[in-house]
C-alpha cells in the first residue's frame, strides 16, 4: 500500500512536470510567432530610410609631383585648366612631411612556449587585445622584436618601443 501511494505521488509530480514543460515550450513558440508577424508588419508600414546629403570641400594640394613644383590653381583634369609652355623649370618646393597617426599600442607582456623558440606578446592595439609574435605583421604594424619588459614596433618605417604596463 504505501509503494503504491509513493508511485501515484511520483506519477502524479512527473505528470504535472512534463506537462509544465510542454506548456512553456507551446507558449514560447506562440510568442516567437506573435514577435514574427509584429516584425513583419512593421516592416511592411515602415517608411522608406531618407538620407541627407553630406556635402564638403577637398582642399586641392599646393605641390603638384608630376610637375615638381606649385601646383597651378584652377581644376585639374578639366579643359579650363591653363597651359603655360614655359622652358624655365619651376623652384623645387619640398612637400610637408606626412606624419601618420601611430595606434594606440600598450605592451601586457607575454608567454614563451617551452616545446618552441616562439615568444607571443600581448598587445592591445585601438583598444583591442591581440596576440602576436616577432614577425608578425597587423594593420601595416610589424613586430620586430619581442623582449621581458619591452616590445619594438615597427609602423610606416618608423620604429618605436613600448614598455610593459
Amino acid at each position: 500500500m504505501k509503494n503504491k501511494l509513493l508511485t501515484r505521488i511520483l506519477l502524479v509530480a512527473a505528470l504535472f512536470i512534463y506537462g509544465r514543460i510542454a506548456w512553456n515550450l507551446f507558449a514560447n513558440k506562440q510568442m516567437e510567432e506573435e514577435l514574427q508577424q509584429l516584425n513583419q508588419t512593421n516592416q511592411l508600414s515602415s517608411a522608406p530610410l531618407i538620407f541627407n546629403k553630406d556635402t564638403f570641400e577637398l582642399e586641392l594640394p599646393r605641390w603638384d609631383p608630376f610637375l615638381e613644383g606649385e601646383a597651378s590653381s584652377g581644376v585639374f583634369g578639366s579643359a579650363q585648366t591653363p597651359v603655360v609652355a614655359n622652358d624655365k623649370k619651376p623652384d623645387k618646393v619640398k612637400p610637408e612631411p606626412v606624419v601618420t597617426k601611430w595606434p594606440d599600442i600598450q605592451y601586457f607582456g607575454f608567454v614563451k612556449n617551452r616545446n618552441q623558440d616562439k615568444t607571443l606578446c600581448l598587445l592591445r592595439i585601438n583598444g583591442h587585445n591581440h596576440k602576436v609574435s616577432k614577425g608578425d605583421t597587423f594593420n601595416d604594424l610589424v613586430i620586430v622584436a619581442v623582449h621581458h619588459d619591452s616590445v619594438r614596433v615597427c609602423f610606416s618605417g618608423e620604429f618605436r618601443t613600448f614598455e610593459k604596463g
